[in-house]
């Protein structure tokens, strides 16, 4: 199998940074591409039925979602000189659930994301996106750690 498109979640967190750093140099060792993804999570009230959704002004959510795109957009431009093609996307949605799509219609051949490394009651109480990703995908997940806790890469 060759791996020719990377889907890569951000959150523009420092670990989410450090993920990526490590997928555009697999990318170019691999002349793939990559997608750069950022998922935001609307407000929301969980119910046992489902979830639903909370009356939010147009107005401050089109100021938020652009704020979150020109962020995307600055990060593609960091890495674009990087030497792997590179492109943004912003979704709206429960962030596991669309980057498994998004990685699926997208047509990615792999999912690299940080891992936060939570345990116990963090972990309990915020649960992982990486963890729910890794469960549900269809397509492998190549998980980075942190950088305190990852080994350096040669």
């Amino acid at each position: 199998m060759q791996i020719r498109k990377l889907l890569i979640p951000t959150d523009f967190s420092d670990l989410s940074e450090h993920a990526l750093d490590y997928a555009i140099r697999l990318a170019t060792a691999l002349n793939a591409s990559v997608e750069l993804l950022h998922v935001h999570h609307a407000p929301a009230l969980s119910l046992q039925e489902g979830d639903l959704s909370m009356p939010v002004d147009p107005t401050l959510e089109a100021e938020y979602e652009a704020n979150v795109q020109r962020r995307l957009d600055k990060l593609v431009e960091k890495y674009r000189a990087s030497g792997a093609p590179i492109s943004g996307r912003l979704l709206s949605g429960a962030p596991y659930v669309e980057i498994v799509r998004a990685a699926e219609e997208g047509g990615a051949d792999l999912i690299v994301m940080g891992t936060h490394g939570r345990t116990g009651l963090a972990h309990l109480l915020m649960g992982s996106v990486a963890e729910r990703v890794v469960r549900s995908s269809p397509i492998p997940v190549l998980t980075v750690p942190s950088a305190e806790r990852a080994r350096p890469v040669h």
